[in-house]
């Protein structure tokens, strides 16, 4: 009994602390996820995050159009996955950032925005689009303190 006691409380010890992604380790973990959905006709040249982790930067587009420049500070939206049904059957996901009220807005193309935009559309895998919603929800955290509106199934 005596001997399987350290045993449990070093076990438990490592669950509670030692396996979570560090800040940098997650915003890694979404540069080149983000980064792994560029195409030849989609283009996304820049996926960056400021030092503080506090801020999101992302440059993307089609290769004829204009690129689209999304800045958000992660402090002031709720990111969050939404299935799109397509007529075929076939789903698709988008990542999307949703600002919280008319006074802490997002900055799209250099404008402020407030309102609903998707970061990243078109994501075929279910289980990709949830990761990165819950690395985004991890560096919020990490960031704000503020734990996810839901729990994570």
């Amino acid at each position: 009994m005596s001997r399987s006691l350290p045993v449990l409380v070093f076990a438990a010890l490592c669950c509670a602390s030692g396996f979570a992604q560090t800040r940098e380790e997650t915003m890694e973990f979404l540069t080149t996820e983000i980064k792994s959905y560029e195409t030849r006709a989609y283009h996304i040249p820049e996926v960056k995050f400021s030092a503080s982790g506090d801020t999101f930067t992302i440059r993307r587009g089609l290769v004829a159009k204009r690129l689209r420049t999304l800045i958000i500070p992660l402090k002031h939206v709720d990111i969050f996955t939404v299935r799109v049904r397509q007529p075929n059957g076939v789903d698709s996901y988008n990542l999307v950032a949703r600002t919280r009220g008319r006074d802490q807005p997002i900055t799209v193309n250099n404008a402020a925005f407030t309102g609903t935009e998707n970061i990243i559309g078109r994501i075929e895998n279910r289980r990709q689009a949830q990761a990165l919603e819950r690395a985004f929800a991890r560096l919020i955290e990490l960031t704000t303190g503020r734990k996810a509106l839901f729990a994570a199934p």
